[in-house]
């Protein structure tokens, strides 16, 4: 990343971008505040993902490098230098710097984002920056989406020392609002209101792809609109959340298209469905009754679930390889972790449909584990050992491994050894 931000061939290798959002967004790398990073912060949380480019009001990334270029070059140069000072040896994610620096350079922006117009126009189209330092904000070739994606990102940019200073106040996973948090979506709200037509789509599109739940921010955000905004927010508000079920629905169909995703991309796609389709449970402890399609989409992900677990389950609980010291080490390591992301799938799966018989196929699969062993003399299996046991107790936790692994089961039980290596109570291995 460092590479391409300094080679000024952004634009050119979007597309190699593209590939590797999904794992940087997993490695979560420190990335430096740069000045093209600094002139995306007010309208980057609305730029288009990969994985979701259909939601109305996104921003296209397809002319973000020639915009930086534009921005920079029609800055003044004590501007410039003021930013680049504020910046030197920070982090993206250092919100004090960013506003700082900031409130210096978005307003100028702002202006000359707004004001570029597309190469070859009438020389009526120079704008006052362009006068002062000579050479005309033009961008080649730019379409009518080009056009609406940039007057969007000059928009935000123009109030992005507010935007971003209450968006700061707020989680970066939005749940039911408390107090506090309500009062910044009720200023957020109301500075969406204020401004162009385009304004309030593209905030309320950010807030609810940054939730958990959409459908109930939704609602959250209808109640603390100002009242003159409720006419134009609902109809907003439903076209954005049939956009997210579209999107949840292309999520299921790409985990069931791609056998050879890595487990841990499907269990955190998977949780994070989850999250949004299954509603908080009242207080006689049962979830409220879910829309058809909701349930139906539920139970779509839940047997995709329930397919990619199966699958994996089976090429986990085999016996080490006969290995010693550090690669013995290794594999444990790496066995477990991988046991770890499986279980957070399988819960996944159980919220998604609670009948989903991932128990009976884990503990199935654990019996077989645990047979497996070499027998001892042509009679008794070997005792389990404690990799096996730390195994059982992630994938079935501690009351299921107690009741597979517990010393006074019978040896000839199918499934149960003698000799588990702890007497007396329940292993705890993993804690």
């Amino acid at each position: 990343m460092r590479l391409v931000e300094a080679s000024d061939r952004r634009g050119s290798l979007e597309p190699a971008l593209a590939a590797m959002r999904p794992r940087l967004r997993q490695l979560r790398p420190k990335r430096p505040l740069t000045l093209p990073r600094l002139l995306t912060v007010p309208f980057e949380s609305a730029l288009e993902r990969e994985a979701d480019s259909d939601w109305p009001f996104a921003i296209s990334r397809a002319r973000l490098a020639d915009w930086h270029r534009l921005m920079i070059a029609g800055l003044d140069q004590a501007t410039r230098t003021a930013a680049v000072a504020a910046i030197e040896g920070r982090a993206a994610d250092d919100q004090a710097a960013i506003l700082t620096a900031g409130r210096l350079v978005w307003p100028a922006a702002a202006r000359l984002l707004a004001a570029a117009c597309p190469s070859g126009h009438a020389a009526a189209g120079r704008t006052a920056a362009a006068e002062t330092t000579g050479n005309e904000p033009a961008l080649a070739d730019e379409t009518a989406d080009d056009e609406t994606a940039r007057r969007r990102a000059a928009d935000l940019l123009a109030v992005g020392v507010e935007l971003v200073s209450l968006r700061a106040l707020l989680p970066s996973r939005l749940d039911a609002p408390g107090s506090d948090e309500q009062a910044s979506l009720k200023a957020i709200l109301a500075l969406a209101e204020a401004g162009p037509a385009d304004r309030l789509g593209v905030v309320a599109m950010v807030l609810l792809r940054a939730a958990i739940r959409p459908v109930a921010l939704a609602e959250q955000l209808e109640k603390l609109a100002p009242p003159s905004a409720g006419p134009r927010l609902r109809p907003l508000l439903d076209q954005l959340l049939r956009c997210h079920r579209a999107h949840l629905d292309h999520q299921v169909t790409e985990i069931a298209m791609a056998p050879e995703q890595p487990l841990a991309a499907v269990a955190e796609t998977l949780c994070q469905l989850a999250d949004a389709l299954v509603g908080p449970t009242g207080q006689n402890g049962r979830e409220a009754t879910a829309e058809p399609d909701t349930m139906a989409l539920r139970q779509r992900a839940a047997t995709v679930a329930h397919e990619r677990y199966a699958a994996a389950i089976a090429a986990l609980t085999v016996p080490l390889p006969e290995t010693v010291g550090t690669a013995r080490a290794a594999a444990v390591k790496a066995r477990e972790a991988e046991a770890r992301r499986l279980a957070r799938l399988g819960r996944a799966a159980r919220r998604l449909a609670p009948q989903t018989p991932i128990p009976r196929l884990t503990e199935t699969a654990l019996r077989h584990l645990l047979d497996s062993g070499p027998a001892v003399n042509g009679e008794a299996r070997s005792p389990i050992g404690i990799d096996d046991a730390r195994l059982v107790e992630i994938l079935a936790g501690p009351d299921i491994a107690w009741q597979l692994l517990r010393p006074t089961a019978s040896a000839s039980e199918p499934g149960r050894r003698s000799g588990s290596g702890v007497a007396g109570k329940p292993p705890t291995a993993n804690r």
